[in-house]
């Protein structure tokens, strides 16, 4: 299960297909403002979770906090995408135990890479033929120039 942040239409769209469209078994709940997404990621539960930092009435700073407030818990991967933050954000996410921070100016194929990255082994390898596709990407599963 992966839950989608972004307030962006367009790029919420972007990120839901590409997950919908690769050959995994992976569920996805997607929402557009930090609320919505504590209620989806209090209701799914889900493995990993791709949070824009910046959103209408949240910063992903915010939503992970409450998600980190005692008597809850967080047990899934948080990757965080932004258009732009200050530098003590980064910092502070990472310090909430934030691994992935990804500017959208670096595009869908290196978000793409990092997110399966996280998926891991075979389940890696299915996404990466499943989507080769749909980035128009060149070059043999594993090398440096797949996804």
């Amino acid at each position: 299960m992966v839950v989608v942040v972004d307030d962006d239409p367009g790029y919420l769209k972007a990120l839901v297909l590409t997950i919908e469209r690769s050959d995994l078994d992976l569920e996805v709940v997607e929402a557009a403002t930090g609320v919505d997404a504590l209620l989806e990621i209090g209701r799914v539960q889900p493995s990993l979770i791709v949070l824009d930092y910046s959103l209408p009435d949240l910063n992903a700073s915010q939503v992970i906090q409450r998600l980190l407030e005692p008597g809850r818990r967080l047990d899934a991967e948080v990757m965080v995408v932004t258009g732009g933050m200050p530098a003590e954000a980064g910092v502070q996410l990472r310090q909430m135990g934030v691994k992935v921070i990804l500017n959208k100016s670096e595009g869908m194929r290196r978000w793409w890479r990092r997110c399966g990255k996280r998926c891991g082994g075979a389940r890696r390898r299915r996404l990466h033929n499943g989507l080769k596709v749909f980035f128009g990407c060149v070059g043999p599963v594993g090398s440096r120039r797949a996804i």
